[in-house]
């Protein structure tokens, strides 16, 4: 019988013609697995980084320690401190259930999927009471196809080329727990739009504002979401545009630790259908090597 390592060993080894290779006369790696498109989806993380309203602080880096002379070698370093849910970040499904995942709770193949990118932009324009319906979903797999089980449903609505920008983002600049209920505006989706993608089985649902909910209602979007152990992905960059409807992957690993948010780095690799089935199949050797070796 194979012990775990050889299953995951045999696996890997079915992948290798795929795997990158290094011309001896050139010494140039052939990286044609590799998509033909590496897109970044997470803001840079800075003291201008925008963070839910409610939070009193957002995130501070500080320069502690510098070194340039007399030592033989440069180095420097800091220290930051940050809301959970600042910039590009990932709410865990504890967020809004306690019985839920935890940032570091969450499994790996619950962090990375297929992508599927509802684009909503035209229907949005300018109007940040805009609410993401059911028939916009319906519109999307009339056009695209069903969404897949285990996909990560990334909405475009295009309000991302207002961040960082509060007052245009937001609709203000307040930051007080008890005050910015009933200032904050911003395009979200409506509840019936959720109760879809929960039921296609999805496991992840980003979008490109400040959240999934509108901020005047009682949250039902991120309730469903968490008591059905689905991530939210928030603050979505600019680069969403980039991303096709279907065909793409996206990995959204944030730290490993204790809490109810984290902000990430968020990316989406766009395969050519000659490349594809390689990355799927590095995907799912990641996915089997949790599940096989380390549990």
């Amino acid at each position: 019988m194979l012990s775990r390592f050889s299953i995951f060993f045999v696996f890997i080894v079915v992948l290798i013609e795929g795997a990158p290779t290094v011309d001896d006369k050139s010494k140039e790696v052939n990286l044609n697995f590799i998509p033909e498109h590496v897109i970044d989806l997470s803001y840079n993380l800075t003291n201008m980084s925008i963070s839910y309203p409610n939070n009193k602080r957002g995130y501070n880096w500080i320069e502690t320690d510098r070194a340039e002379e007399g030592i033989g070698f440069f180095f420097y370093g800091g220290e930051f401190t940050t809301a959970e849910h600042t910039g590009t970040h990932i709410d865990a499904p504890s967020h809004f259930n306690l019985s839920s995942w935890t940032i570091g709770e969450i499994p790996l193949d619950r962090l990375m999927g297929p992508a599927v990118v509802i684009d909503v932009k035209d229907k949005v324009g300018d109007n940040r009471d805009y609410m993401i319906t059911l028939d916009d979903v319906i519109a999307h797999e009339d056009k695209h196809g069903r969404i897949p089980l285990g996909a990560i449903v990334l909405l475009y609505t295009g309000w991302s080329r207002f961040y960082p920008d509060r007052v245009k983002y937001l609709a203000t600049e307040v930051i007080a727990p008890a005050k910015w209920q009933g200032l904050v505006y911003f395009p979200a989706m409506l509840e019936e739009a959720c109760i879809h993608l929960v039921e296609r089985g999805v496991v992840m649902v980003g979008i490109d504002t400040a959240s999934v909910d509108d901020p005047h209602s009682i949250y039902p979007c991120h309730t469903l979401f968490s008591k059905n152990q689905i991530t939210i992905l928030e603050n979505v960059n600019t680069e969403l545009a980039k991303v096709p409807p279907t065909g793409s992957y996206v990995i959204a690993f944030p730290t490993k630790t204790y809490g109810s948010g984290m902000p990430l780095r968020v990316v989406a690799f766009r395969s050519s259908a000659s490349n594809l089935h390689v990355f799927q199949g590095l995907v799912l050797a990641t996915i089997i090597f949790y599940r096989v070796i380390i549990l």
